[in-house]
């Protein structure tokens, strides 16, 4: 089964849009994956792991304004000090970049 007929069978699954979105990166079918990785923060807003994954989704689409927003909502639910230190790091990068003029 594939994951789309798993997802039309079980559309409340986060982890199901999260294996998804990943499978999209890796295809380079990124407005799939911020649209599955977003579904997945809906589904789940307390869950770290997809606020993470869409963060850097969106950071790698160059959307750093709404990856800083992502990464804050991540540093926002205490998660383990090693995803606490990524979120940090890259919103401090982002906004360091977005200081630069002529980005």
């Amino acid at each position: 089964m594939t994951l789309s007929e798993a997802i039309k069978r079980n559309p409340n699954s986060a982890d199901l849009y999260m294996k998804r979105a990943k499978e999209y990166e890796r295809a380079e079918r990124m407005d799939e994956a911020l649209t599955d990785a977003e579904r997945a923060t809906k589904l789940t807003p307390a869950d770290i792991q997809a606020h993470l994954l869409y963060a850097q989704l969106l950071e790698k689409v160059h959307k750093e304004d709404q990856a800083i927003e992502e990464y804050k909502k991540v540093q926002s639910l205490k998660p383990p000090p090693d995803v606490l230190a990524i979120a940090t790091e890259r919103v401090a990068q982002l906004e360091r970049q977005r200081s630069i003029p002529n980005r």
